[in-house]
């Protein structure tokens, strides 16, 4: 048993993860070409564009992203650039208020430092497809079908019996509730001058994942590994040098008194795989992950070591990265709660 481990063994868990808003994680997407199909968009690999730079900056509650786009053909080229969000589901508790609300309502958009107004493409969709249309003709409004999830409640459906049953039918709805999730892409027509850059630039606030624990002291109770938010989630992105880190706080905040420590996970997932759509690898390339306080506590499935920047900021930098299909950040906060 190391250190940290015989320091932590009268730590008791009280209460092992309680969700707070859904157990699919959230996901955004870089930046992709495309066309608009007969089925909606459709995403294309682009052998002509080059992605030169990224700067993407990530937090629990914000995310920035900043491109440089090289068009290294000799001729202008007129592109759709799509960027699609990430499919939410009902989700009960919080969700009517919260997590029913994708970040299509807060993204903002700026080419060479003009906003942009992009236009959405919603759709609902279960394992079998696009049910957008059969929910519609089934008499749903678009703010049931994209917001209220047929008016949920906590407590169940708001919707009319026969609605209910045709939706049933539909194979929309089961006992617990909806099936469909809600997918919001934002696009806008975009021209990239030969051999000229263009900039790009996202702002919204991310969906989030959250679960939290709670922790106490006692001197009859030993545990010598402790069940923390994330270490059941999958893919589990806590890393041992992380861990480590959450369980010594926790034990030098809850030592030696019946201080009861509440552990808060955020995870936050971007999509970067959408980037090998442009030519070749992003040629430079720099992840900020930004903590909410200084002893905030930051855990990532990403290749690369970071260098501090300041309290709150860790560097990744990537030359001709080819980034993976996805990013995911662990943040961990620590509260008194008695």
């Amino acid at each position: 048993m190391n250190e940290t481990m015989r320091h932590f063994k009268c730590l008791k868990q009280l209460v092992l993860s309680a969700l707070l808003l859904g157990v699919t994680l959230p996901a955004i997407a870089n930046d992709s070409t495309a066309r608009i199909g007969v089925g909606g968009l459709v995403f294309l690999k682009n052998n002509d564009i080059r992605m030169a730079s990224e700067v993407l900056s990530v937090s629990a509650k914000r995310i920035n992203v900043r491109y440089q786009f090289r068009n290294e053909s000799a001729k202008d080229i007129d592109a759709v650039v799509a960027f699609p969000m990430p499919a939410f589901h009902w989700n009960p508790g919080v969700a009517a208020w919260d997590s029913n609300v994708g970040p299509i309502d807060s993204f903002a958009v700026k080419v060479d430092g003009r906003p942009v107004t992009p236009q959405v493409e919603k759709k609902a969709l279960t394992s079998k497809g696009d049910i957008t249309a059969d929910l519609r003709n089934a008499g749903l409004t678009n703010t049931q079908i994209f917001r209220s999830f047929g008016d949920m409640t906590m407590d169940g459906p708001l919707l009319p019996t026969v609605l209910a049953k045709k939706l049933s039918q539909l194979g929309a709805f089961q006992m617990n509730g909806p099936i469909w999730e809600v997918a919001e892409t934002a696009y806008w027509q975009q021209t990239f001058p030969s051999k000229q850059d263009i900039e790009v630039e996202h702002s919204y606030k991310p969906l989030r994942g959250s679960s939290y624990s709670y922790y106490t002291f006692h001197n009859d109770y030993a545990v010598d590994n402790p069940l923390l938010p994330g270490d059941r989630n999958e893919p589990v992105c806590l890393d041992e040098g992380s861990r480590s880190a959450v369980i010594k706080r926790i034990s030098a905040l809850s030592t030696p008194s019946d201080k009861v420590i509440m552990v808060t996970l955020d995870e936050v997932e971007y999509i970067l795989g959408t980037g090998r759509n442009w030519k070749g690898p992003i040629s430079d390339f720099t992840l900020d992950i930004i903590k909410a306080t200084p002893d905030q506590i930051v855990s990532l499935c990403f290749p690369g070591k970071a260098t501090r920047v300041d309290d709150l900021t860790l560097r990744f930098q990537h030359k001709n990265f080819v980034p993976p299909d996805r990013l995911l950040v662990y943040f961990y906060s620590f509260k008194i709660d008695r």
